[in-house]
């Protein structure tokens, strides 16, 4: 309630400085209704319900958003278009709270916006932001474009949700990803629509809470394509996502933006595409990480998955073809099962692998397991699932016992022996 409370008292001395003419209000819990072209200033709501088509909002004052929606107010916004120009006096509260958004809904209030148009230039001008418990926006056929610092797409905190479908998010400023949750954490899921950013340090995706994307395009220009950061998740259906240096980084930091050290997250279907590193990176962090249903993997450091410092990742491939490399730090720790007809081809370093009885590993250079779980394959001295092409695959014979510190010939040339 604390940090509720804060935003309104860092908006409300701009709203009482405007001419009530400026100001939109519904205060009862009776429904109204308008449309018709025109232009004003910004829009306020406090409670109440009330349906509107054809507007144009605008605000150039600082932290003012083009439209909020505040104290359980329900506000439902067809064709129209919504612009800011004003910078924050704050950039935490921008992130946070959501102040300066272009559009924002707070206050358990819920905001409905379709085949509209959303634009901001000023600093922590973020799209559209919900926050706090049981603020919630409903984003359909609109458009997003944040052309400065701290300015998301959309953004949703303090356990707020966000629903957008068919939405078209553009951002270009630094610190500026495309979807993103902040402090407190929130739900979004994003269907269909694309983003793209060109800001440093503006991902396409920035997950503090739990972010869902489906058949959608996802490109960062200079920035990693999705980041997780502390105990949260991103689950990708089908998406495209492309980013530089990594596809996603799984990492924690000392913010206090995220808790927890555990990310999740699902890849299913879809590609990824890091132009100059990792598919997926894992730094200082513990990572649940799921690929299923043919999600493409393609890497400038033909890595798939590369964890470093203290890592611990667990990694579970589901009828997947995957090309590339499986590499964990001497530090870290990594655990990967292939399992229901999935094909490995590349590389695994200071890899715990598990190979189910239908799956198989290829083998493009030497490579060193901690161990190896592979009761289907190994008969005798000789190993029919792992095709070694000529290479040398080392392992702990101290965490091994199973193997017997034996020497096995892998299938199509290449050996298997203790390190």
């Amino acid at each position: 309630m604390k940090k509720l409370i804060k935003l309104s008292i860092l908006l409300i001395p701009f709203l009482t400085n405007c001419k009530k003419d400026d100001v939109s209000k519904s205060t009862s819990s009776s429904s109204s209704s308008s449309s018709g072209t025109s232009t004003t200033s910004y829009y306020y709501q406090s409670g109440g319900t009330v349906t509107q088509t054809d507007k144009a909002y605008s605000s150039s004052i600082a932290d003012r958003p083009g439209v909020w929606v505040d104290n359980d107010g329900v506000y439902t916004l067809s064709g129209s278009t919504i612009k800011t120009t004003g910078s924050t006096t704050s950039t935490d509260s921008s992130s946070f709270f959501g102040l300066n958004a272009a559009v924002l809904a707070n206050g358990g209030s819920t905001i409905t916006l379709s085949n509209s148009s959303i634009t901001s230039t000023g600093t922590g001008a973020n799209g559209a932001f919900a926050s706090g418990s049981g603020s919630a926006l409903v984003l359909s056929a609109d458009t997003i474009t944040a052309s400065n610092s701290g300015a998301h797409g959309i953004d949703a905190t303090l356990t707020a949700t966000i629903k957008a479908t068919n939405v078209i998010i553009k951002t270009s400023g630094a610190s500026s990803s495309g979807i993103a949750t902040d402090r407190g954490g929130g739900t979004i899921t994003f269907t269909g629509g694309s983003v793209a950013t060109s800001g440093f340090l503006s991902a396409g995706i920035y997950s503090t809470g739990t972010i869902t994307a489906s058949n959608a395009t996802l490109t960062s220009a200079i920035a990693d394509g999705g980041v997780i950061e502390g105990s949260n998740n991103i689950t990708l259906n089908d998406v495209t996502m492309t980013g530089e240096p990594d596809g996603i980084k799984i990492y924690h930091s000392e913010s206090g933006d995220a808790s927890g050290f555990t990310g999740t997250l699902i890849v299913n279907g879809g590609t990824m595409t890091a132009t100059a590193g990792p598919a997926i990176y894992v730094e200082n962090e513990t990572a649940v990480i799921t690929a299923e249903n043919s999600a493409a993997f393609s890497a400038s450091t033909n890595d798939i998955i590369a964890s470093d410092d203290s890592s611990a990742v667990t990694f579970t491939a589901t009828a997947e073809t995957l090309t590339g490399n499986l590499v964990a730090s001497t530090a870290s720790t990594f655990a990967a099962s292939l399992t229901s007809s999935t094909t490995l081809k590349g590389i695994v370093t200071n890899v715990a692998l598990t190979i189910d009885a239908t799956s198989k590993w290829n083998v493009t250079g030497n490579s060193v397991l901690t161990t190896l779980s592979d009761a289907s394959g190994i008969s005798g001295t000789t190993i029919s699932n792992i095709t070694g092409n000529g290479y040398t695959i080392y392992y702990k014979s101290s965490l091994n016992s199973a193997l017997g510190a034996k020497t096995f010939t892998l299938a199509g040339g290449g050996y298997l022996k203790p390190e």
